[in-house]
């Protein structure tokens, strides 16, 4: 898997979808895995929703993704635009 830039909550919504899907993962199981709704995982997939940040690391531990913070770069691109 690429490293993606994401810069709102959509972005956000469409790495943790992309990487769900790649995992061959149910939003059920995500939720089971991570703790949380089922329906929490669609809204945060979809970028509707403010969770709370130890949510989203949940979420990320059960889709096997880590968070890596650096120093934007000169001009950051997001894989959506």
């Amino acid at each position: 898997m690429v490293a993606k830039v994401l810069h709102d909550s959509m972005t956000l919504g469409r790495a943790l979808q992309d990487a769900r899907r790649r995992l061959g993962l149910s939003q059920a199981v995500v939720a089971e895995r991570s703790g949380v709704r089922q329906a929490t995982v669609s809204e945060i997939e979809q970028g509707r929703t403010r969770v709370a940040f130890e949510t989203v690391l949940r979420v990320m531990s059960a889709l096997e993704l880590e968070l890596l913070c650096q120093p934007r770069s000169a001009q950051p691109e997001s894989p959506w635009e």
